[in-house]
Parts: C-alpha cells; structure tokens; sequence
C-alpha cells in the first residue's frame, strides 16, 4: 500500500493504476473542502433525485464505465460513495 502525497490517503497500487480505497467522513470533507475533489452517487437516478450531497454527480454503479467517467478531471480526486440511508 502507497500513500498518495496529493491527498495523504492511503491507496493500494494495482498494475498502471490506483485502486480504490476506503475512506472515513474526515477524509471526505478534507478532500471536497481542499482539493475540490469530485462525489460521485452511485444509486440509480431515482434515489439520486430524492437526495444526494451537495454537487455530487450520478453515475449509477450500473453504469460506472469508462466512458461515464471519461471527462472527469483527472486532476482531481473522485470520492464514489453510496448514500444509502446513512
């Protein structure tokens, strides 16, 4: 496991990329408040409709390819999360 300086999270390095990694409600705050990082809801878009976070975008898991993401900024981290009944 690596950390990533950029955003002190732990990651886990898989082949050319970073695999996903769980984080807590402090990292979450701390990577939307200082790096702008992106939120993406994975519920269908009928529960998005009924609530989601602030400026979250939906990306339903069934739909979470390539392509779904692929004008992401890549710059930026992206916290996916399912805010079901939290």
């Amino acid at each position: 496991m690596d950390e990533d300086a950029s955003a002190g999270v732990p990651r886990h390095r898989h082949y050319d990329g970073w695999m996903p990694t769980e984080i807590d409600v402090d990292d979450v705050q701390r990577l939307v408040r200082d790096e702008n990082a992106t939120l993406i809801e994975v519920l269908p878009e009928r529960e998005f409709a009924e609530e989601h976070l602030p400026g979250a975008l939906n990306v339903p898991l069934k739909g979470l390819t390539v392509e779904a993401v692929a004008d992401l900024d890549r710059s930026r981290p992206v916290i996916a999360y399912c805010h079901d009944d939290l």
